[in-house]
């Protein structure tokens, strides 16, 4: 009986040792981050230039013009200028082609189901957006998925380009989704004609490109084999990022000899091994080149405690890796995440409900980062829609009016 007294009173203090440093480690943590925090806070960075943006997706579209009148869409958008005004907010980041289909008039796209009208009717939206921002001096960039064709369980539209290439290897159904196959010279010429065509018709700032880029490994396959056949052995891996590389490179070009004025860059998944192993986004060769993008937005949807990306190791990681010093960096940031859990966050799964104040943070340690040059909050609705507001949302809207304190 002794013995065993003695054995639990040896766990029991085994047990106490544990959690005690598992505190103390969680404290000591917590007051680092506090100190990076507090001298970042007191940097004397000009942030007058950097930019301060908003996405606008397609579901704020269906939420704000499909099925609307046209007076009262016209209102809708004319209200999102102003509120991004308001926060002082100098940029829009627009989604104009989120499937094979666009929000503005194209020769090469079906009008997006997004911007349909009660009547059955629509209008240029992008236009409208631009002018809209214009008078606001508000930057307006486009931003497109290029590979993506259809939403999940929806048919190919007859109008669309892809609907010809039904049951061949250009076009490929994945978990209920319609893609083009990146290995194809059909699919990437469609997509190159569809950004020659609306930097023709419409002037911006930018074109951002999403992190979709593979939908998985063996889209195509025939592709790779016969690259392989031809031209020698390959990794399937290195096949994919070679293909991605050429994409980004035309489109590059092509972009600069219509408007050399026009930025180009890409929103990468954060998780700089995702890029490789998974979207095939080569991101570190866009980071140190002249030859792909003017900027790169990584998306930092992490929280400070993320078990596997801490925000301030993954943002330091970006910074590192943009060593060419005309290329911009962006952090986008998860506004989305206010309030909610993180479902993947392991440790820092209950961050955003306990904390009310990172996306503040955030801002303050990525000015003081040597490439930053600003900021993107994922998403319009998030900040402005009150369907979407947490118990959080109103404290993290009042920290974000403190950070952002410079007018352009």
């Amino acid at each position: 009986m002794k013995k065993l007294v003695m054995i639990f009173t040896i766990f029991t203090c085994l047990s106490f040792i544990l959690i005690s440093n598992k505190e103390e480690k969680n404290k000591d943590k917590d007051i680092k981050q506090e100190k990076k925090v507090e001298k970042a806070n007191e940097s004397k960075k000009d942030n007058k230039k950097e930019m301060r943006a908003l996405f606008v997706s397609y579901m704020e579209l269906n939420t704000y013009i499909r099925d609307k009148t046209k007076e009262e869409s016209l209102e809708n958008i004319k209200k999102i200028i102003k509120n991004t005004k308001s926060k002082k907010f100098n940029t829009i980041i627009l989604q104009v082609r989120s499937f094979d289909d666009a929000i503005y008039k194209s020769s090469e796209f079906p009008i997006n189901k997004s911007i349909i009208l009660k009547d059955g009717s629509y209008y240029d939206v992008l236009k409208t957006f631009i002018d809209e921002t214009s008078k606001n001096k508000i930057d307006l960039y486009v931003w497109i998925n290029p590979f993506r064709i259809t939403r999940k369980n929806e048919e190919i539209s007859p109008d669309s380009y892809a609907y010809q290439f039904i049951n061949t290897n250009i076009v490929k159904k994945i978990e209920d989704i319609y893609y083009y196959n990146p290995s194809s010279k059909e699919a990437t010429t469609h997509i190159i004609n569809g950004i020659k065509e609306i930097l023709k018709n419409y002037e911006f700032k930018g074109i951002l490109f999403d992190d979709y880029f593979y939908p998985n490994d063996d889209i195509d396959n025939e592709e790779y084999q016969e690259y392989v056949k031809h031209n020698g052995d390959i990794s399937k891996s290195d096949y994919h990022l070679q293909v991605i590389n050429n994409l980004i490179k035309e489109v590059y070009k092509s972009i600069k000899s219509i408007n050399k004025n026009v930025s180009f860059g890409i929103s990468p998944d954060g998780n700089i091994e995702n890029n490789y192993n998974k979207n095939y986004a080569d991101v570190r060769k866009w980071g140190k080149s002249d030859e792909y993008v003017d900027f790169l937005m990584p998306q930092l949807y992490y929280g400070f405690y993320n078990s596997s990306r801490p925000f301030i190791d993954t943002m330091n990681e970006w910074n590192d890796i943009v060593t060419n010093k005309n290329i911009e960096l962006y952090y986008a940031l998860a506004f989305y995440k206010i309030g909610k859990e993180d479902t993947y966050a392991r440790e820092g799964k209950q961050e955003w409900i306990e904390n009310n104040d990172i996306i503040k943070r955030q801002i303050i340690l990525g000015r003081n980062t040597s490439k930053y040059k600003g900021f993107a909050l994922f998403r319009y609705d998030n900040l402005f829609n009150e369907e979407y507001y947490t118990v959080n949302t109103i404290k993290e809207l009042e920290n974000l009016d403190e950070v952002i304190y410079n007018q352009n």
